[in-house]
Formats: structure tokens, sequence, C-alpha cells
């Protein structure tokens, strides 16, 4: 079926909602992945994780049934922010924040900070905020190393 630019989600219960918001307000979302094992159950760390794509989660103007709401002559504006998390665990069902980066401005990628920390054998990825509808996803890009267990001491 040719939806766009509808947006279809999948819920509890194979329910399909539709998320799309033609008006171009800001939406509350959260896209959660399902747990990533990156290849294989040996464990990894994430050095840094980037969402490539166009997100806007700055301040934009109200619409309402696709006409600017007005407020003494100028544009009425909502202010939501939004971040990229990610999580590990090493049993699919307690999981950790490794790193995150919130943003309240129009950005290009949203790309998190350098990260050393433990270890993880799965790992779930999040974009939790408020966003405006035109906004594209791409890809999620990962720059991974493997955790050897098995050192010379």
């Amino acid at each position: 079926m040719n939806s766009y630019p509808q947006c279809l989600a999948v819920g509890d219960g194979n329910a399909i909602y539709d998320i799309h918001n033609g008006h171009r307000t800001v939406n509350d979302i959260a896209l959660i992945t399902r747990p990533v094992k990156l290849g294989s159950l040996s464990h990894k760390r994430i050095i840094q994780a980037a969402l490539r794509g166009v997100v806007k989660p700055s301040l934009s103007e109200l619409y309402l049934r696709g006409e600017a709401v007005l407020l003494n002559g100028n544009p009425l504006t909502m202010f939501k922010e939004c971040g990229f998390y990610v999580l590990g665990s090493n049993d699919c069902e307690h999981y950790t924040l490794i790193a995150g980066t919130e943003k309240i401005n129009d950005i290009r990628d949203l790309i998190t900070k350098m990260n050393k920390t433990k270890a993880y054998k799965y790992f779930v990825f999040c974009l939790v905020g408020g966003v405006r509808t035109d906004v594209a996803l791409n890809f999620v890009e990962l720059v991974v190393a493997g955790a050897f267990e098995n050192r010379l001491r």
C-alpha cells in the first residue's frame, strides 16, 4: 500500500496506528528499537553512535488545520526538545543508559559523545521527545570496539 506521506506504526497486539499529522505541529514520540546484538553475542563497546537524518525539535510554529496560529499578529511557537539515547544490556531484560544527547535546535544529525563504558551484549537505540512532522530518519551509524576477556595480566 502506497500511503506517502502518512506514517504508520505497529503497537501492542499488532495494532496499526496512524501517527501522521499533516498540520506540521510538534508530535511527542518515543521510537525504540528492538535489542540489537551487532553480529555475535560477544561483549562490545559502542564508542560513538549517530542517528543520521534531519531532526527538527526546536521552536516551531503552531499549526491548526494547516493554518499558522497567530498571537497579536505573530506566529505562536511551541518548544520541545529531543534526545537520542543508547542503552546496553547483558541479559536482554535490564538496560543501562550508556550514552545520550539532547538537542533543542534544528540539527542534521544526533551524535553521542565519545564513550568508553562497560561492554554489553545487547543494545537499544531510542529517539524520544517532541519533533516536527517533517523529520527524516535515515540510519544509525556506530563506532564499535570488541571487548576481549582473555587478556594476559
